[in-house]
């Protein structure tokens, strides 16, 4: 799926306004995460690297599930954050190990969202920063279906190799804000919907 859908060609999609929205999940994700210079920070579903790219200091890790983003984030990242392959379900770090976690836009794929969720609080010392991030696949489904009607698809969604699938019938869970926060429960203190 990843080197399908792979999701390093959305930061570099010819489609400037795709461009732009990731550039803007970005820096609420990093903004959310409010990262401090001695802070271990963790990105679970790190991808190509994009998000810990962004993450201004810290001593960063990222796992992901696929050999083929992790190969990317590496060459990416080069020696300024720790890769481990693993699924957000089965983190394979001790407890209370990380000030501050972030997840973003991997929920919907995983079999077991609330198993991540509680991985990632499991890893987090106490008072530390999670922080969330899942589409808005209803929003997003509508924007679709009005680019394929007025037939400017292709041009919006697509990019070299990159096809977007028209509906995100590839998602295994879709969630909006009642959900997201059903999800957390009471594994979080509080939390902000941006």
């Amino acid at each position: 799926m990843a080197r399908r859908y792979d999701p390093d060609l959305f930061h570099r999609h010819r489609n400037p306004v795709i461009r732009w929205l990731e550039r803007m999940r970005v820096s609420a994700v990093v903004g959310s995460l409010g990262a401090r210079p001695r802070d271990r920070i963790l990105e679970v579903g790190c991808g190509a690297g994009n998000l810990l790219k962004a993450v201004p200091f810290g001593s960063l890790h990222g796992t992901d599930l696929s050999t083929y983003v992790l190969g990317k984030a590496r060459r990416f990242l080069t020696d300024r954050a720790v890769l481990t392959r693993s699924s957000g379900e089965c983190l394979p770090y001790r407890d209370a190990c990380f000030d501050r976690a972030y997840c973003s836009e991997v929920l919907e794929h995983v079999a077991d969202p609330a198993r991540a969720v509680a991985e990632m609080v499991r890893v987090l010392k106490p008072g530390g920063v999670l922080v969330l991030s899942v589409p808005n696949d209803d929003w997003v489904d509508r924007i679709k279906s009005l680019a394929s009607k007025v037939g400017i698809y292709s041009w919006a969604f697509e990019s070299g190799d990159f096809r977007s699938p028209e509906s995100n019938a590839w998602h295994l869970h879709r969630f909006d804000a009642a959900d997201l926060r059903r999800l957390a429960g009471s594994q979080l203190v509080c939390g902000r919907m941006l």
